[in-house]
Order: C-alpha cells, then structure tokens, then sequence
C-alpha cells in the first residue's frame, strides 16, 4: 500500500498490534507503524478488518512529524526559546517583584 505511494514504511510502534472487540459483530486489528516519503516523517493508526477479499484497512489516521524540506525555525523574537521554559522565565521575573503596596480583597463588598 505505501510502496505505491513512495512512502517507505520504517516499522511498528508501540503498543504491539492487537485484536481490538468493541462489539460482538465487528473485530479488527490495530497497529501502529512509521513511515517515511520523500517530504515528511510520519506515523499512523490503523485498523485493519479481515473480509472475504482478505484484509481492508477500515480506518487509518495519519500524524506528520515533520516536514523534510521545511525545518522549524526558531521564533526571530527568542520567545519561548533558551535555557529554560517560558513557565521559569515567568516565575523569575514574578519572584524578582517586590511590590510596595497589596490590596487584599478589593472591590468587595
């Protein structure tokens, strides 16, 4: 199916595939693998039935990890970029506050 495509499939993921029973009538098996073409890395679900044709992928969902020919680029303002995350950086400059005045329960009535 992907060597039709171009897409060359690298292997199976965790969990290992496994006969999923949701209702009594209807079994699949689900897997998961990642596979690579020439513009992304990707990986998919898949639920696959056996049929009287032999297996059918019922349904498959597909996530892109990345684009080959498109890099991230870090953001040109340094946001949320550096030694440590934007939640520290935060925190620092809450803690390096040293307020003169606080208002407790303003507004209340």
């Amino acid at each position: 199916m992907f060597q039709a495509t171009g897409a060359k499939v690298a292997g199976l993921l965790n969990p290992a595939p496994a006969l999923q029973r949701p209702y009594p009538d209807i079994a699949f098996v689900q897997f998961t693998l990642d596979f690579n073409t020439k513009l992304v890395n990707a990986y998919a679900v898949i639920n696959a039935v056996y049929t009287k044709e032999g297996w059918k992928i019922w349904t498959m969902h597909t996530v892109a990890e990345n684009l080959l020919d498109f890099p991230e680029v870090p953001p040109a303002d340094g946001h949320m970029t550096g030694p440590s995350s934007w939640e520290v950086q935060r925190a620092a400059a809450d803690d390096a506050v040293q307020p003169q005045v606080v208002i407790v329960g303003g507004g209340q009535k």
